[in-house]
């Protein structure tokens, strides 16, 4: 999530910890981070990049976190796929 300095100021800004993704939300609230801000997990990742919240994710959270990274947005995919339909009429 984070991969630069000017990275860690803006998720600052907005009092999130981006380091130590965690698998879940009980597992991230476990581990407090830094200045109390709001860690995430693999679930807020998914969410943030546009995937409903009951998508399922095979793997260990880094091959998730590969996997959420790596996608097309569903909100993108599905505006691509519509323009596409338009198109072929």
């Amino acid at each position: 999530m984070l991969n630069s300095t000017a990275g860690q100021k803006a998720w600052g800004h907005i009092e999130i910890w981006p380091n130590g993704v965690q698998a879940n939300r009980d597992k991230a609230s476990a581990f407090p981070a830094k200045n109390e801000h709001f860690r995430l997990s693999v679930q807020d990742c998914a969410l943030l990049q546009g995937f409903p919240e009951d998508w399922y994710f095979a793997g260990a959270v880094y091959q998730v976190l590969g996997q959420i990274g790596n996608s097309v947005a569903p909100p993108v995919a599905y505006q691509v796929a519509k323009a596409v339909a338009l198109a072929r009429i």
